[in-house]
């Protein structure tokens, strides 16, 4: 009896891995990035904001691939001014540029189109970034 339930452990574990490989996550694996110039943030600001922000887009985006990812300082400045936020050096945006492959019924997207200026809103939390908002 004991064996039997050991292999049936081991089987179950073997299933539940075999079926978490298969999730599709959102690709960044071919990112074209562009850090731009900023009088707001250092280069160490921008990439870290942009590595959360490709975080985010892994676990939430699959059937998708993020093509681009950009900081703009002219984008910066009209978001916050149309979003009535104050520019204190906590909030980045970021622009991408989202292909989805095969995005899924739910996810409102079409498969075969490109998305471009989705923007990623992160607000800075102690020493990195936090994604607090994405997509249009």
């Amino acid at each position: 009896m004991r064996k039997r339930n050991i292999a049936v452990l081991l089987l179950t574990a073997l299933l539940l891995t075999g079926l978490t490989g298969c999730v599709q996550r959102g690709d960044t694996s071919g990112v074209e990035i562009v850090t731009g110039t900023s009088e707001r943030f250092s280069d160490e600001d921008i990439r870290g904001a942009m590595d959360a922000a490709m975080r985010a887009f892994h676990r939430g985006h699959s059937g998708c691939a993020m093509v681009r990812l950009a900081y703009n300082e002219a984008y910066q400045t009209c978001w916050l001014a149309g979003a009535g936020a104050e520019d204190d050096g906590g909030t980045i945006v970021l622009l991408a540029s989202v292909y989805a492959r095969d995005p899924g019924r739910r996810s409102g997207l079409t498969a075969g189109e490109t998305y471009t200026d989705w923007p990623f809103v992160l607000e800075r939390r102690g020493s990195g970034w936090r994604v607090v908002s994405s997509g249009y």
